[in-house]
């Protein structure tokens, strides 16, 4: 037991219907008391030793008080009620302690265990992962070079291009503009465009030519509309007129 508290449970109930201590007289008792601080602050706790031998009776009486025939005479009337026991060496002990002790120190050290794996798995947990960087080739870094200055070049136009190819039809710097412009209106009404959909608008475009298809672009940017309307001539009304509107374009995307 290498870690003793400086004080140690105390059962008044325990103490009161020990039936083997109440067989005893009231010295044998008060004896009984003085040998549990010993014991519990013995080199080996639970066990009456001095200097790693057995306490004798004169050495109690010399420590507690008495005498030795005294001491001799109530350890007598303790032992025959069963209040202690001895060991192989013939040394006095106090099962309970021990027991109680045993039990302390066995929790301990599971406490001590738990606590070292939940160090260890944090520790693991929270280091840092030193990634391999491969250097890159000299062709590799001339590639990437070029990717990206294109791609700065692109930004300053204001070309967010779709990641679909456009047809040669429509490919002109208007109608690039004009679709740069239709998809950051859809991302900023966080419904941004699918390659599906796309491919499926730039054919339904190519069908109507690419001043068409700018203006409709644009005409979708404008009005705030999520699909793209092909422009029609305004619709007359006798002498009023009045322009087109998304309800009249059946069939939009």
């Amino acid at each position: 037991m290498s870690r003793r508290l400086p004080w140690v449970k105390w059962s008044y109930a325990d103490w009161l219907n020990e039936h083997a201590l109440l067989l005893c007289p009231y010295a044998a008792r008060g004896l009984w008391a003085d040998l549990l601080a010993l014991m519990y602050h013995s080199p080996e706790p639970g066990y009456l030793l001095i200097a790693g031998a057995a306490m004798t009776p004169d050495q109690v009486a010399k420590l507690r008080g008495g005498t030795a025939d005294e001491v001799t005479a109530l350890l007598g009337e303790l032992e025959r009620a069963g209040v202690f026991s001895r060991d192989r060496r013939g040394v006095i002990y106090s099962r309970r302690m021990v027991r109680d002790l045993g039990d302390r120190e066995a929790v301990r050290r599971r406490v001590a265990r738990f606590r070292e794996r939940g160090a260890s798995s944090n520790a693991t947990r929270n280091a840092v992962v030193t990634p391999t960087v491969t250097p890159l080739s000299r062709g590799e870094a001339e590639a990437e070079t070029e990717a990206d200055t294109e791609k700065k070049q692109n930004k300053d136009n204001g070309a967010d291009a779709p990641g679909v190819e456009i047809p040669a039809s429509l490919d002109t710097p208007e109608f690039r503009k004009a679709c740069t412009q239709f998809h950051n209106h859809r991302k900023e009404l966080r419904k941004p465009l699918r390659p599906t959909g796309e491919r499926a608008l730039l054919t339904k475009l190519t069908g109507w030519g690419v001043q068409k298809a700018v203006a409709a672009l644009n005409a979708s940017v404008a009005n705030g509309w999520v699909g793209v309307f092909e422009p029609r001539e305004e619709i007359h009304y006798g002498k009023r007129t009045r322009p087109t509107t998304a309800a009249d374009h059946a069939g939009g995307f």
